[in-house]
C-alpha cells in the first residue's frame, strides 16, 4: 500500500498500519526507528530484543521469533498436520496455508462448476477459476503460429502461446544440462552468470 509514513513524512511504497500503535510505517522506518522504541526482555525466550509483537492470549509484548514459534506454529484443524499457521476460523482454530487456500478461498466456478480458487470475477458476479481464465478469457491470436490460444508469454509485448514460449525459449543448457530458459550462448542464467564471473577473475 502507498501512503505517506508517519515518521519520515514521505510517501512511500510498503505503508502498513501498525497494530500496536495504529502508526503508518514504511519499511525503512520500520527496521531503523520502530523496533528501536520497544527493545525489552522477550517473557517468552527471557532475551533482550526487540518487542513488536503482542501475544493474542496473554496480551504481553514479545519478539519476532516468538510470535513465529508460538502464535504461528499449530495443528491445523483441517488436515491435522503440525505446520505455520495462516489463518484462523471464528472459533480460534488454526488453519495452515494450504487449506486455508482449499477450504476458505475456494469457491464454486461459474462455468466448471468445480470448487478453486476464484481468479475473476465478472460483472454480473459471475466467478471464474484460474483455469477456466486461461481457458475461455485469456485467449488471444499467437504471434507465432497465428492461433487463438491462452496467452503466457509475451514477447515486447507480442503474446506467446505456451507451446512457442517452450520451443522459443526452453532449452538444455550446455554446461550444467538442465532444461531451463536459455539467455546467451547456450546458457542458462545461472550458469551463464558464473560464466561472466569466471572471466572477470
Amino acid at each position: 500500500m502507498q501512503a505517506i509514513c508517519d515518521i519520515c513524512k514521505k510517501e512511500r511504497k510498503n505503508v502498513h498500519k501498525s497494530r500496536i500503535t495504529g502508526k503508518k510505517l514504511c519499511h525503512n522506518c520500520y527496521a531503523n526507528y520502530y523496533k528501536l522504541l520497544k527493545i525489552g526482555v522477550c517473557p517468552e525466550c527471557k532475551k533482550l530484543k526487540p518487542l513488536i509483537h503482542i501475544h493474542t492470549e496473554t496480551k504481553a509484548r514479545i519478539c519476532h521469533a516468538c510470535y513465529e514459534s508460538i502464535i504461528h506454529i499449530g495443528t491445523c484443524i483441517f488436515c491435522n498436520e503440525e505446520k505455520r499457521i495462516n489463518s484462523r476460523t471464528e472459533n480460534g482454530e488454526p488453519v495452515c496455508g494450504n487449506c486455508y487456500g482449499n477450504h476458505f478461498h475456494s469457491l464454486k466456478c461459474s462455468r466448471c462448476k468445480k470448487h478453486r480458487p476464484i481468479y475473476l470475477k465478472e460483472d454480473n458476479d459471475r466467478l471464474i477459476c484460474r483455469h477456466c481464465y486461461n481457458k475461455f478469457y485469456n485467449l488471444e491470436k499467437c504471434h507465432n503460429c497465428h492461433e487463438m490460444k491462452p496467452v503466457v508469454y509475451r514477447e515486447e509485448k507480442k503474446p506467446l502461446c505456451n507451446a512457442c514460449y517452450l520451443k522459443k525459449y526452453i532449452g538444455t543448457c550446455k554446461s550444467c544440462k538442465k532444461k531451463l530458459r536459455i539467455r546467451e550462448n547456450g546458457l542458462c542464467a545461472q550458469c551463464l552468470k558464473q560464466s561472466k564471473l569466471g572471466k572477470t577473475i
